[in-house]
C-alpha cells in the first residue's frame, strides 16, 4: 500500500482531539473539528478545509485505520457517541455535521466491516442506513480494482491456455511444456478457445445482470442455453460438460425441482464444476457490501447447489469466494491467506472441514509440488489454485505453471487466473494472449455491463 500524508490528521488531532472528545461526552459539538476527527471521502466537501482533510480513496481510508493513533482516537470518540442517551444526532452534532458523521461512519464501515463500532453508530443514529453518496464515491475510487474484467479475463485466459493440454499428465508436459497460447490439442480447437468454465462463468454474470440479484433459476436457464444452444461459447460450439453438471441440468430441464435443489449430493459428485463458475459471486458480494457470514454462506450454497450440492463442494466455493473478497479489499497474498484460515467454518461439519486441512490448518504454500494434485476433485483444484497463487510473482509465468501441472489444466488455470488477474491486473497479462482470446471484446463488454449494474 502506498504511503499517505496522515500527518495532517495527526497534527490536527494532537491540537483538538481532547476538545472534540470532551464535547461529545457532554452531548453537543460546539467547536470546529469535524473534518479531521470524522473525515469524509473526497468529493463531498467543497471548502478548502474540507478538501485538505478529505480521504482521497479507499486505500487512504485503510491507511488511516492502520495508523494506531488515528485508529484509537476514532474508536474512542465513536464509543462516546454510543454512550449518549440521546438518539437525536442533529441536536448532538448540528447541521450539516450530522450528515458528515454519517458519511464518515459509512466510509470506515466500508473499509473495515469487521470493526463493528462504525455500524453500531449508523444503527443508533441513522437507523442503519449508509450514506449513498459515500458508497458511490468509495466505489469510484476503488473502480479499477473492482472492475470484474481483471479477474474474468485472467480466468478466461487461464482456461484457454489449459484447453489444449487438458488430461495430459505432468510427465508429458514436462517433456513438452505449454509455453504460449496454442490451438488444437485435446479438443482440436483453435487457439484462444475457452471451455465450459468460462461459458458458465459468463452465464452466471449474465443472470446477475438481468436480475440484479442472485436467482438460481435464471442461472440454470442460462446454463441450459449454453448447453443446448451454444450461447456463451467461444466458437459457437459446446464441449466438455461434466457428468454432475449434466445430471443437474437434466433435472432442471425436466422441471423436476427448483434449480438450487437440482445439484447432486453424493460423495462422487465433488468435482470442481461449481468452483469453476463461482468467481462472479465474489464480485457480487463485494459490490453489494454483503458482510454477514450467514448471508455469504447462503448465497454460495444456493449457487453451488445448482449443480454441486454436496457440502465438500460448497465449502470449496466458500473458501474461494472469501479469498477473492480479501484480494478485492486490497490485502496482500499472505494476509488474505491468514484471514481465510481465521474464518468461522462452524456451518460445515468437522469431516468436511478436515478435507481442506492442508489449506485451513496447515500452510498449502509450503507443500512440495509432487504432493500437489491438479485433478478435477474440488479439494485438489482449490489446493492447487492457492498453492500456485501464494507462490506467484506475476500472472504470465504462474499461469503457464498452472497448465503444465497437467490433468484438469483448464479449470486449474482458470481458477488460478481469476486470482492472478485480480492481484496483478489485466494490464500485466500478455497482450498477445488477450488478442488471441476468442471473443475478448464480448467478455469485456459483459464485464462492463456487470460492473455498471452492480454500481447502480
Amino acid at each position: 500500500m502506498k504511503d499517505f500524508d496522515l500527518d495532517r490528521f495527526v497534527k490536527a488531532q494532537e491540537r483538538d482531539y481532547n476538545t472534540a472528545l470532551a464535547e461529545i461526552k457532554n452531548g453537543r459539538k460546539e467547536s470546529h473539528w469535524i473534518w479531521y476527527i470524522f473525515p469524509q471521502i473526497k468529493g463531498l466537501g467543497h471548502s478548502g478545509t474540507a478538501q485538505y482533510y478529505s480521504i482521497q480513496n479507499a486505500d487512504e481510508a485503510e491507511a488511516y485505520l492502520n495508523n494506531e493513533y488515528l485508529h484509537n482516537n476514532l474508536i474512542e470518540i465513536s464509543n462516546e457517541l454510543l454512550k449518549l442517551k440521546s438518539n437525536d444526532i442533529l441536536s448532538i452534532m448540528g447541521f450539516p455535521d450530522n450528515l458528515k458523521l454519517c458519511s464518515s461512519m459509512t466510509l470506515f464501515h466500508l473499509v473495515e466491516p469487521d470493526e463493528e463500532i462504525f455500524k453500531k453508530v449508523l444503527d443508533k443514529y441513522y437507523n442503519g442506513k449508509l450514506d449513498e453518496n459515500t458508497i458511490r464515491l468509495y466505489n469510484n475510487t476503488f473502480l479499477e480494482k473492482m472492475k470484474s474484467s481483471s479477474g474474468i479475463i485472467g480466468f478466461a485466459i487461464g482456461d484457454a491456455l489449459g484447453v489444449p493440454a487438458e488430461f495430459k499428465s505432468r510427465e508429458e508436459l514436462r517433456r513438452c511444456p505449454i509455453t504460449d497460447m496454442i490451438g488444437y490439442g485435446t479438443y482440436n480447437l483453435p487457439a484462444g478457445t475457452w471451455s465450459d468454465d468460462t461459458s458458465m462463468t459468463l452465464a452466471t454474470m449474465d443472470a446477475i445482470i438481468s436480475t440484479k440479484t442472485i436467482d438460481a433459476n435464471i442461472m440454470a436457464s442460462n446454463f441450459l442455453d449454453w448447453f443446448r444452444n451454444a450461447k456463451y461459447t467461444a466458437t459457437n460450439e459446446t464441449f466438455d460438460i461434466g457428468r454432475t453438471t449434466l445430471q443437474a441440468l437434466a433435472k432442471y430441464e425436466l422441471k423436476l425441482d427448483d434449480a438450487s435443489s437440482c445439484g447432486e449430493t453424493d460423495e462422487y459428485s465433488n468435482g470442481n464444476g461449481s468452483l469453476m463458475r463461482i468467481l462472479p459471486i465474489a464480485y457480487y458480494i463485494y459490490y453489494k457490501h454483503i458482510t454477514a457470514k450467514e448471508e455469504i454462506y447462503n448465497i454460495v450454497k444456493q449457487v453451488s447447489s445448482i449443480t454441486h450440492a454436496h457440502e465438500v463442494s460448497i465449502l470449496g466455493c466458500y473458501i474461494y469466494v472469501h479469498f477473492v473478497l480479501e484480494l478485492l479489499k486490497g490485502k496482500d497474498k499472505s494476509e488474505a491467506y491468514n484471514n481465510i484460515q481465521k474464518l468461522d467454518y462452524s456451518m460445515f461439519n468437522s469431516e468436511t472441514i478436515e478435507r481442506y486441512s492442508r489449506i485451513l490448518k496447515e500452510n498449502i504454500q509450503n507443500v512440495d509440488e509432487e504432493n500437489i494434485l491438479s485433478s478435477g476433485y474440488v479439494v485438489s483444484t482449490l489446493e492447487t489454485t492457492l498453492w500456485l497463487f501464494l507462490n506467484s510473482n506475476d500472472y504470465n509465468v504462474t499461469i503457464l505453471k498452472a497448465v503444465n501441472l497437467g490433468e484438469d489444466t483448464d479449470t486449474v488455470a482458470a481458477c488460478t487466473g481469476g486470482l492472478l488477474g485480480i492481484y496483478y491486473g489485466i494490464e500485466n497479462i500478455k497482450d498477445n494472449w488477450k488478442k488471441t482470446l476468442k471473443k475478448y471484446g464480448y467478455i469485456i463488454s459483459l464485464c462492463n455491463e456487470f460492473d455498471k449494474v452492480m454500481n447502480s
